[in-house]
């Protein structure tokens, strides 16, 4: 077949010529399909422990730093583990970063850095059935009977030497409450709404019945990496910043309480 010179007058109205460009075309647009239909590259993954015992916690951490490190271009794959042993682990190089933590945790884990903006706190309510109770602070405490939950080592440590008992859940704190074996109970704000719901609703906890709910106690949670994850320090103080500034992490507390509260009364969402 003869082709017309390209300076031919109707070269691209030549039948051979306007099959070539529509090929041409069609390979083209075959091609921006693929390209639409193909899944985004994976993000390069962080593997993050977190301690057992604190979900309530644990899930706003784990919402905020989930955003934060996607906003940096990582995603963040989470475990939870014993308590010590999830510092421990972090600080072998087994894993990346451990979730939350208390300030000064690199004083005793020499391999742990941390992020210096703080992505939550942890939060201590005191709840009571007797208003003459008054707690502003942790010394507001002794001579009361306490209960805490077992594991959170802030309370465990604040509230040495004072008269407490220690449970394993939240549920089983108030039951004491309840029961008149104590006068205080020690908890998270963000579980308790959820605890004293489900109670309600399974007729542990009469509608009728008034507790004072005072929060007099929070300190900040820290996010630490391991040391050779140094690089990822700037750009993740860097985003959460913004998200404080933004009120991600404002949504994201109001989300887990909420959330807590419909498990609680068997309302999951999908």
């Amino acid at each position: 077949m003869v082709y017309p010179a390209p300076w031919a007058p109707g070269f691209f109205h030549h039948p051979a010529i306007a099959m070539i460009r529509m090929l041409g075309q069609v390979l083209l647009l075959l091609c921006s399909v693929l390209l639409a239909a193909a899944p985004p590259p994976a993000l390069p993954a962080v593997r993050v422990a977190a301690p057992e015992g604190m979900d309530a916690t644990v899930q706003v951490g784990e919402l905020v730093l989930r955003e934060a490190y996607r906003r940096i271009g990582y995603e963040m794959q989470l475990e939870k583990l014993p308590g010590l042993r999830s510092l421990a682990v972090v600080d072998a190089g087994k894993y990346d970063a451990e979730l939350g933590r208390i300030a000064g945790m690199e004083q005793q884990y020499s391999n742990l850095r941390v992020v210096p903006t703080s992505p939550l706190s942890l939060t201590v309510a005191a709840l009571t059935l007797k208003p003459e109770i008054v707690v502003r602070d942790w010394e507001d405490l002794r001579g009361w009977r306490l209960a805490a939950q077992r594991g959170v080592k802030v309370v465990e440590a604040r509230t040495a030497g004072m008269d407490v008992s220690f449970a394993t859940t939240p549920d089983a704190m108030v039951r004491m409450l309840l029961a008149g074996r104590v006068d205080v109970v020690l908890g998270s704000p963000i579980s308790m709404p959820a605890v004293l719901a489900g109670m309600r609703q399974r007729g542990e906890l009469a509608a009728d019945t008034r507790l004072l709910v005072q929060e007099f106690y929070s300190i900040p949670v820290y996010h630490y990496v391991h040391t050779r994850n140094t690089h990822l320090i700037v750009p993740l103080e860097q985003a959460l910043l913004a998200m404080r500034k933004d009120g991600f992490i404002d949504r994201a507390l109001r989300q887990v309480t909420a959330q807590q509260v419909d498990n609680a009364l068997g309302k999951h969402k999908p």
